[in-house]
């Protein structure tokens, strides 16, 4: 890949952001100007076509500022301070032997069970990724361990200039089932796409976690060792949270005095 001066991290956001890649002394672009909230579901094709059109006005703003681009790294917003991940998709990229697009893989934490869940994020545009466990590190022909191919990659992502001047960012057809703008744009390139497990991105759960009481409690009645717990405080009633809390308290500190096996 050469000098990461030729690199442009480039972003799409409501308002200004920062982003920690810029210490490493790449330009870094955050396009917020047009922003508006357009769709109703996540999959309208209004929402793509305003995507799209925002992510070809980033781009081709980016150019203007950084001419002498030759990569682009794009990062969704949710992921700009995740610094250690995005040098971690440079390092990854340095070592291809041949220009494709790369990208992160990308994951958000499920607290609403116990134990809490880690899924895959971004199945829409990488349908490949669903169902696969976190730390899933597969091993595939001709390509590092850790990767795979795929038909689009998303989120935190680095691919060449050219990949986005062929045709930039669009909306693919059949939509929805061909996916989304960056769908679109990974088809159009002609490149090879590939997914690596190596780098891990985190997207913001989609859902409130569980009160902290209710996860100490739900933690323990899901055990054997704490069913009695459970006759003893009754439904998981808000007013019985509270004495759950305190009584798990006691009684772990009376398990803990007779239980050796525990280092």
């Amino acid at each position: 890949m050469g000098d990461r001066k030729k690199i442009t991290a480039v972003t799409i956001s409501k308002s200004q952001v920062y982003c920690g890649i810029e210490k490493a002394g790449i330009p870094f672009y955050c396009h917020f100007e047009g922003y508006r909230q357009v769709w109703r579901t996540e999959k309208d094709r209004d929402r793509i076509e305003y995507l799209a059109e925002r992510r070809n006005k980033a781009h081709e703003r980016a150019l203007e500022l950084y001419p002498e681009t030759e990569y682009f790294l794009d990062i969704d917003s949710y992921y700009v301070d995740q610094t250690s991940a995005l040098l971690g998709l440079l390092d990854e990229y340095s070592s291809l032997e041949k220009t494709v697009i790369l990208g992160a893989s990308t994951w958000w934490i499920d607290g609403r069970y116990v134990p809490l869940k880690i899924n895959f994020w971004d199945t829409w545009t990488t349908p490949e990724g669903r169902g696969k466990p976190y730390g899933f590190r597969p091993s595939t022909t001709n390509l590092h361990p850790g990767m795979i191919k795929v038909e689009a990659v998303g989120g935190l992502v680095i691919y060449p200039r050219s990949a986005f001047e062929r045709a930039g960012f669009g909306v693919p057809e059949p939509f929805p089932e061909a996916g989304n703008e960056i769908n679109y744009m990974c088809r159009a390139s002609g490149l090879d796409r590939i997914l690596t497990f190596n780098v891990r991105g985190f997207h913001p759960s989609p859902f409130p976690p569980l009160p902290l009481p209710t996860r100490i409690v739900k933690s323990f009645l899901i055990s054997n060792t704490w069913q009695s717990l459970k006759d003893k405080i009754g439904p998981l009633a808000p007013e019985n949270l509270r004495v759950a809390s305190s009584r798990f308290k006691k009684e772990l500190r009376l398990n803990s005095k007779g239980d050796k096996s525990r280092g």
